[in-house]
């Protein structure tokens, strides 16, 4: 047989044919074995790991064509990308990404069949390939009869619920938990039934997009053709047979990418553990749908109201939604400012000041002080070992007592003065402190400190150490004097605490005779006869050698290579493994965030990113091979190494970032910096997401955020102010700290690089950047129409009154004026112009534009004209209006529409609620007009700034749906689109 690599994979819409298609396959055996697993103990789901199980195998997909074909094991609630590239540096996904739900994708790729001449072409030829639609559908039996149906919505990033009062499953169903049905009409349906029963969905429901609505008619209709299919057993469908080969010889490249940190309804609850609940069963079953976000229609998100694995932290703001071992929040997102770092020796690791220690210096406050070797006669061959987070720094050296006559010389512990300089030995009246012995692996005695320096001293300056004696005896030349250590003391072994800069230590307590580093909290660690490490009474297998805090006082147990860290278990004092953190290597409890072992970082459950992501603007070098996080502390200051076997070993110092501001919405965009850039989201979801973190400042004004970081009065931050931007203060000298970012008139359209230094270095990252834009006035102008459609029952008189000019221009200016610099004057309207009724349609689509320019004719006009259709109707025509339709835009953006149609239905009642909606459905309209169509909630039209994987439901443009606060956040795509729309539109003196 002679292989045919095939060019193309998979693809959703198959518009070629030439295009491959993907084949979904049921797995009954493995989706059963897999449900039971995700639920370990009660309150504890195991998380799923995303990375795709992939085999090959061969499958004839049709009589006499075998293939071989790329398969992938999906996990229910994990979403697979495939991507294919010809040179293995450019990838290209194939199609949309796949929801698992535990079946297998297939793809063609090699077919092992001998080439045949192409038959004449069919003159007339029958449609094939495969499915246009894939829906991934839940049914799930409704508490009042029939069946509730929800899906990911194909018209947008929503999620779609229905109820079918008169649909029922037949009981072969219970047979098949994954059914893959025939296409219909275009449409393969994948079927999950969960058991638990849910209460239908509260109405009135929003409307249907086209391909929703589609979806449901096809379902419904083919619906008794799908239970028939059950009853007969059929539990595995394929796509129809592949189209011809592509041209031999040709070379294609695949791989697949898995994410399973997906939330397809936005409840907070990643959708493999909405998965993995209903699975489990039990009263909180009902909350296990992944495409219904208020599975209990009671007005609140489920992940505000669930806490799955009941660790006491609701799902949306849980660091791990399925572990109750992390049992701490995740913190907002952070990037980093890496400031390069020099010193002489070897380098050792970081305290919590900032400080970066080296055998022979220690970087402090952007400068190295040296740590010499010697003093004199007394010491030498002295090298640094740790330094704790009270600035006291231990080493070891050897010492030559006064007067001694003999030639050796004998080990004990020393520090340095603060500012650097020569050792001092560390002593208790004449007697001095000398290394333990402890074993390395295989059994081999050693006296020093093997274990990351970050142990060697805890903190709070406590140390390991014996206690030795000054004792002397003849010798050939005369007396001789050493250090000796009693080692038939009762416990020769001591706990000290050092202070920074000086030579007298405090003795704390005895510790045990294995016992080598004094963890964070006081927990004696060292290692067993055969060189493991152990914490407490606990040895481990494997290279453990560093304990850290966790968030809440817990502790963890890490390695420095690829295994999974430990716990220890508060209830029962025992330590046990912990898959969510991956191969953590070190953890930063305030910071709230974990290093692997190669350069990524791991902020929650899921949420995993490259260092280069975190820290942008970094040389390419930086962004390559060779570079690893070697240490973070508890606030999270962290030590980055780049390794070159042609080069010096380099490294950089982290200062963690995170930005926000007191008043939501108000000149900050953290979340383009936040968003996604996996794999399984396409380029056009990914458009509108930034590097940095950026803020905006009006030209002549100025605009106040507030950053936590590390800094401190020790150790400042400082913020250059030799450009157009300055900052009130200049420098960051608190781990939580407001400043004011001021810009002059002339820098507006400019764009700056907040410039951030450490003494005089500056740092080689840029994560914070600034827009400038010059402040504005827009000009709207009301129109207050009314319906032809009135009754007695709703006559003109009974229309609520609008917002006064004042309380829009308030909130407009509360939403645009701090994030796009724009302020709004709304020109009085004419309530006479509600009889001023052409008696036309009001459709916004329809209505000719003869009859807006006879409304406007003679009236001042605004920038943005506002038309406001009157009576209790809903947007649209009097005979089909829109429920779910709270404005509308016709062409917006891009200079086109400037006319804005909003209903009165929000007003109706004259309730404050009602009247925030209606000037929140204004404030969004108006973003139409700045930013054209599109909203990020909708993956068929997202905008400019999809952002995906963040919390869309802040955005100004989402469809906001009305419960809760209304959305206003701007992002930075926005307000660049903003501002040229300004600059075409409104225009002054200076333009």
């Amino acid at each position: 047989m002679t292989p045919r690599l095939h060019q193309d994979s998979i693809s959703k819409t198959f518009p070629n044919p030439l295009v491959m298609m993907i084949i979904l396959r049921l797995s009954l055996v493995a989706l059963l074995l897999l449900f039971p697993v995700l639920r370990a103990e009660v309150g504890v789901f195991v998380p799923p790991d995303p990375t795709p199980k992939t085999r090959l195998e061969r499958i004839e997909l049709e009589p006499g064509r075998p293939f071989d074909c790329l398969v992938v094991e999906t996990i229910p609630g994990v979403s697979y990308a495939i991507e294919a590239s010809d040179d293995l540096l450019q990838w290209e996904r194939l199609g949309d990404p796949h929801f698992g739900l535990g079946h297998e994708i297939v793809t063609p790729i090699i077919e092992r069949v001998v080439v045949t001449p192409p038959e004449e072409p069919d003159p007339d030829p029958s449609p094939s390939g495969p499915p246009e639609r894939f829906v991934s559908l839940l049914l799930r039996p409704a508490t009042t009869g029939g069946l509730i149906a929800s899906f990911h919505s194909l018209d947008s990033e929503g999620t779609v619920v229905r109820h079918f009062p008169e649909l029922e499953l037949s009981q072969e169903w219970q047979q098949v938990p994954l059914f893959v049905s025939s296409y219909f009409s275009g449409h393969t349906f994948a079927i999950w039934r969960p058991g638990a029963a849910l209460p239908p969905p509260a109405t009135p429901l929003p409307a249907l997009g086209p391909k929703d609505q589609t979806a449901l008619e096809i379902f419904e209709a083919h619906f008794a053709d799908m239970d028939l299919e059950v009853q007969q057993s059929v539990a595995r469908s394929r796509n129809q047979p592949p189209p011809p080969p592509s041209a031999p010889g040709s070379r294609r490249f695949f791989r697949v990418k898995g994410d399973a940190g997906g939330d397809a309804d936005g409840d907070g609850t990643p959708d493999w553990l909405e998965l993995a609940v209903a699975a489990a069963g039990g009263e909180d079953a009902a909350f296990g749908d992944p495409f219904n976000a208020d599975a209990d229609g009671n007005g609140t998100p489920d992940g505000q109201e669930k806490d799955a694995d009941e660790d006491g932290i609701v799902d949306t703001v849980d660091a791990a939604p399925g572990d109750n071992a992390v049992q701490w929040q995740k913190g907002d997102h952070l990037l980093f400012a890496l400031f390069p770092v020099t010193g002489t020796g070897a380098i050792a690791h970081v305290n919590d000041q900032g400080d970066v220690l080296y055998r022979e210096s220690v970087w402090h406050n952007g400068a190295p002080l040296a740590l010499n070797p010697a003093s004199g006669a007394l010491l030498s061959d002295c090298y640094a070992i740790g330094i704790g987070d009270n600035g006291f720094i231990l080493g070891i050296g050897d010492i030559d007592p006064p007067g001694d006559a003999g030639v050796s010389k004998t080990h004990c512990m020393v520090t340095w003065p603060v500012a650097g300089g020569d050792p001092m030995p560390l002593k208790i009246g004449e007697n001095y402190l000398v290394p333990v012995a402890h074993a390395l692996p295989g059994g081999e005695a050693h006296v020093g400190f093997p274990a990351p320096s970050d142990m060697n001293v805890n903190p709070d300056g406590k140390f390991v150490a014996n206690l030795g004696a000054l004792v002397s005896g003849p010798g050939s030349g005369g007396t001789y004097f050493t250090v000796q250590v009693d080692r038939e003391a009762e416990a020769p072994r001591q706990i000290w605490q050092g202070t920074a800069g000086s030579p007298t230590v405090t003795q704390v307590a005895a510790a045990g005779e294995q016992t080598v580093w004094i963890a964070s909290n006081g927990l004696e660690c060292g290692t067993d006869d055969l060189g493991r490490f152990k914490a407490g009474d606990h040895v481990f297998n494997g290279p453990y050698s560093r304990v850290a805090k966790l968030p809440g006082g817990g502790l963890g147990a890490f390695a420095d290579s690829a295994l999974k860290p430990f716990f220890l278990d508060s209830s029962d004092s025992t330590w046990k493994e912990n898959g969510t953190l991956k191969s953590a290597v070190d953890f930063s409890s305030e910071g709230r965030f974990a290093l692997q072992p190669s350069w990524n970082v791991w902020l929650s459950d899921f949420d995993i990113r490259p260092g280069h992501e975190m820290a942008p603007g970094l040389p390419g070098a930086w962004r390559g091979m060779g570079v690893r996080f070697a240490d973070t502390t508890r606030h999270g200051w962290t030590l980055t190494l780049k390794s070159d076997e042609n080069a010096p070993l380099e490294a950089m110092l982290g200062v963690p970032l995170r930005l926000s501001t007191d008043t939501p919405a108000s000149g900050l965009d953290s979340q383009s910096a936040a968003a996604s850039d996996g794999s399984p989201y396409s380029a056009v979801l990914r458009a509108g997401n930034k590097d940095e973190f950026w803020i905006m400042v009006p030209a002549g004004g100025s605009t106040t955020v507030r950053v936590k970081s590390t800094a401190s009065a020790a150790v400042p931050i400082v913020i250059d102010q030799t450009g157009a931007v300055t900052t009130d203060p200049a420098s960051l000298t608190s781990a939580d700290q407001t400043i004011a970012l001021s810009a002059p008139a002339s820098a507006h359209g400019q764009e700056f690089a907040l410039s951030l230094k450490i003494g005089a270095v500056p740092s080689a990252s840029v994560p914070i950047r600034v827009k400038v834009m010059k402040p504005r006035v827009v000009n709207v102008s009301v129109r207050p129409l009314k319906r032809p459609n009135f009754t007695e029952t709703n006559p003109p008189s009974n229309l609520p009154p609008l917002p006064t000019e004042l309380e829009m221009e308030t909130y407009l200016n509360g939403v645009f004026q701090s994030q796009v610099g724009v302020t709004f004057n709304v020109i009085p309207k004419d309530e006479s112009e509600m009889a001023a009724d052409p008696g036309q349609s009001l459709d916004p689509v329809t209505v000719p534009q003869t009859t807006l320019d006879a409304i406007v004719a003679g009236k001042t006009e605004g920038h943005i004209q506002i038309f406001v259709t009157g009576g209790y109707a809903s947007l649209g025509t009097p005979s089909q209006t829109n429920p779910s339709l709270g404005g509308w835009t016709p062409d917006g953006g891009d200079g086109g529409g400037t006319k804005i149609w909003l209903p009165v239905r929000a007003l109706v009642g004259g309730d404050a609620a009602g009247k925030e909606r209606w000037l929140n459905s204004l404030a969004h309209e108006t973003g139409h007009v700045f930013w054209g169509e599109g909203h990020p909630n909708d993956k068929s039209n997202p905008g400019m700034a999809a952002l995906p994987g963040t919390d869309l439901t802040l955005r100004l443009m989402y469809t906001y749906q009305g419960s809760g606060a209304p959305p206003k956040l701007i992002v930075k795509a926005e307000w660049d689109e903003a501002e040229g729309w300004l600059e075409r539109n409104v225009r002054d003196e200076e333009d």
